[in-house]
C-alpha cells in the first residue's frame, strides 16, 4: 500500500486516531535470543497472552525506535505522519493478534523443548536496529518427537530482543 493511499484512508481532520508518547529506548522483551525464545514458549505452555503481547515491541517501540530507523545504515531516518504511521501500527497489530491467537491455539498448553533457533529471512541490518527475520524454530515435544513452529521477526536494538510481530511476514 502507497503512503498516498495510507494518508487518503487517514481520518479526516487531520485527528490522530490514538495519542502516540516518544520514547527513546526498548524496554521489556529479553537480554538475549535465547532468552526471548525461551519466555515465548513458556508464555504458549501457559497461554499467557498478555505475556506475549509483552515480549512484542509496543505502538511507541515500534512508531518512534523502529519505523524511523527501517533504513540502511547510514540513512536519515524516515518520517511518516502521525496518520500514516498509526496506520501501519494498526494494520501489523491487528494481524499480528490473530496469528498470535493461532500460535496460541496450535502450541499452548505444550512443553515445547528448544533445539534450534534458526530465521528464514536471515539477520539484516537497519540504522536503527537489527531483524532478525522469520523465526523458525524447531523444537521437541514430551514424546521426543521434533516439530516446527514458524512465526514473525524480532527486532534487537538497544541490548533488547523483542518480537516486531507475530506474523510470517
Amino acid at each position: 500500500m502507497t503512503l498516498a493511499l495510507c494518508l487518503a484512508l487517514a481520518p479526516a481532520g487531520g485527528a490522530t486516531p490514538v495519542s502516540i508518547r516518544r520514547v527513546e529506548h526498548v524496554t521489556g522483551g529479553a537480554a538475549s535470543l535465547d532468552e526471548l525464545i525461551l519466555r515465548f514458549l513458556e508464555a504458549l505452555r501457559t497461554r499467557d497472552t498478555d505475556a506475549l503481547e509483552a515480549l512484542r515491541l509496543t505502538r511507541d517501540e515500534y512508531v518512534h525506535l523502529v519505523m524511523p530507523g527501517h533504513v540502511p545504515p547510514g540513512e536519515p531516518p524516515q518520517r511518516l505522519s502521525p496518520e500514516a504511521a498509526e496506520y501501519f501500527f494498526q494494520v501489523m497489530d491487528a494481524k499480528s493478534r490473530q496469528f498470535r491467537s493461532a500460535l496460541v491455539q496450535r502450541f499452548g498448553g505444550r512443553p515445547l523443548e528448544l533445539r534450534e533457533i534458526g530465521f528464514e529471512k536471515g539477520v539484516a541490518r537497519y540504522a536503527g536496529h537489527r531483524a532478525h527475520r522469520r523465526a523458525a524454530l524447531r523444537l521437541r515435544e514430551a514424546d521426543g518427537s521434533v516439530i516446527e513452529l514458524r512465526t514473525g521477526s524480532v527486532v534487537e536494538r538497544d541490548g533488547r530482543f523483542k518480537f516486531a510481530s507475530y506474523i510470517r511476514d
